[in-house]
């Protein structure tokens, strides 16, 4: 049996007597290891350099993030404003076009079919 399938039986509570035995002797070792490890190191020394660093690359990282915020809002506003330009000077003149005709007289008639209709009468 593995030492993981042990602890699953030590946290269930079915171990038995030997077998929490050894658990227990396991994770006072490495209780042991970690203290020793953590009186090895500093870890305040650690933090207050993380956190001194972390202040000079704030300024840095927030610079480069308004700098691309204000790329990306150029650049919507500037598709916007193209596809109010396109839409307004492109698309309406074509769309126009296939409904209006100023040269087209069609003052008197109904509709396409009145020619043919005036002649059968």
């Amino acid at each position: 049996m593995s030492f993981k399938d042990l602890l699953y039986k030590y946290k269930d509570g079915t171990a038995s007597a030997e077998e929490i035995k050894i658990v227990e002797e396991e994770l006072d070792k490495y209780e042991s290891i970690e203290e020793y490890l953590s009186e090895k190191y500093n870890l305040d020394f650690e933090k207050d350099g993380l956190s001194e660093n972390i202040n000079d690359e704030t300024p840095v990282i927030k610079r480069k993030v308004n700098k691309k915020l204000k790329k990306v809002i150029l650049a919507s506003v500037s598709i916007i404003f193209l596809i109010l330009f396109a839409t307004y000077y492109v698309v309406s003149p074509v769309v126009s076009s296939f409904y209006y005709n100023p040269s087209q007289k069609t003052v008197g008639r109904v509709g396409k079919y009145y020619d043919v209709m005036f002649l059968l009468i």
